[in-house]
């Protein structure tokens, strides 16, 4: 159970791998339950360790696998369908230890 309520949903696109031959693969897809908190925000990238503004910050249960090449598509309650590509990723972790979120800033 999570420690917030993750009423929202996003779709996850991840690159497929390349083979030894250099062939892609079809890239994969799969959703999961979040809690999405839309608005402005300075971070640091994690790619340039420059500040960026960050327009949400996207919260998962547990520990997940985000790659900073995924691209995540989120539907807002008017129907808007939004894309983010992730700017950095921060492991929430609790007194013993665990995983207990993890935020994406897009």
């Amino acid at each position: 159970m999570a420690v917030l309520p993750l009423k929202q949903l996003v779709t996850i696109i991840r690159e497929g791998e390349t083979d030894e031959w250099g062939n892609g693969d079809a890239p994969i897809e799969f959703v999961k339950k979040c809690r999405i908190d839309e608005g402005a925000k300075i971070v640091a990238s994690a790619q340039t360790a420059d500040e960026v503004t960050s327009s949400a910050s996207i919260l998962f249960d547990k520990l997940l696998e985000i790659r900073l090449t995924d691209v995540i598509i989120y539907v807002d309650d008017n129907g808007i369908s939004r894309t983010y590509r992730p700017i950095a990723v921060n492991v929430i972790r609790g007194l013993n230890g665990k995983a207990m979120l993890t935020e994406v800033n897009v």
